[in-house]
């Protein structure tokens, strides 16, 4: 298929509604199973070869009409007293639910709104949930950058999605990497997140007594993890909802 003829097929299946794109995912899915025979793109993209892998019933169902963390929120209802995550302390959903709603006052007060990319260069961590809570509440995009990239590919994505922030992990590995890149690319600040958010106080201070390879943060254009969601402390509850109804609202 030629590139000019591959875009205008996209261009089509973008205007699928979600009842056709349904029928053209179990159109495909008899096709690995298959029961037909019929072309293929070529771009797993489009052709979607992991239907195979799918029921009939998974496929013909419809996603719930809702964020993630609204999902999320919805399916712990009941159990806010469970235990949500475990690392290096535990924490229960009820508290996993109130810090994602804190993280998303301080990127609303940074001025993330719907639509807009933020990067995540940082390893799976709570404030990773957090963060992808709180963005995918705003209607933000998470832009995830494997930390492990060297510095000119950090810098090309996190142009490439105009990226307003940078969220990464206090470490001279990471943090000072993607800090010494960050006057070469669009974003405004860097949110330092140091990864002791849930250890003990004791051991927090052990853990900085010995740690060696700590990166200190220039505060003109870093913030910690902390300072920034203390600063989100100023958008009210009713403000936060306020803001999520209209979100929903574009939506429909």
């Amino acid at each position: 298929m030629r590139i000019n003829q591959l875009e205008e097929y996209r261009k089509k299946l973008s205007k699928l509604t979600e009842e056709q794109n349904i029928k053209r995912d179990l159109y495909l899915k008899d096709f690995y199973d298959e029961k037909i025979q019929g072309p293929l793109t070529g771009f797993p993209s489009i052709d979607k070869p992991w239907l195979k892998w799918y029921s009939t019933e998974s496929i013909d169902s419809k996603a719930p009409r809702m964020t993630a963390f609204e999902y999320l929120r919805e399916c712990n209802k009941n159990f806010l007293n469970c235990i949500a995550i475990d690392f290096h302390g535990k924490i229960t959903y009820r508290e996993y639910i109130k810090r994602s709603y804190k993280a998303e006052k301080a990127f609303l007060k940074a001025g993330i709104k719907k639509g807009d990319y933020v990067t995540l260069c940082v390893p799976t961590l709570p404030e990773t949930k957090f963060a992808f809570n709180a963005l995918n509440e705003i209607g933000a995009v998470c832009n995830f950058i494997d930390p492990r990239m060297n510095k000119e590919s950090i810098a090309e994505f996190i142009n490439k999605t105009n990226s307003k922030l940078v969220v990464t992990l206090n470490d001279k590995g990471i943090s000072e990497k993607v800090y010494s890149i960050l006057g070469q690319t669009c974003a405004e600040k860097l949110i330092d997140i140091d990864g002791t958010a849930l250890l003990n106080p004791i051991v927090r201070k052990l853990y900085y007594k010995k740690k060696k390879d700590r990166f200190i943060c220039d505060k003109e254009k870093t913030i910690t993890w902390f300072d920034f969601i203390k600063s989100g402390s100023s958008i009210s509850n009713s403000k936060l909802k306020k803001i999520n109804e209209q979100n929903r609202l574009s939506e429909t």
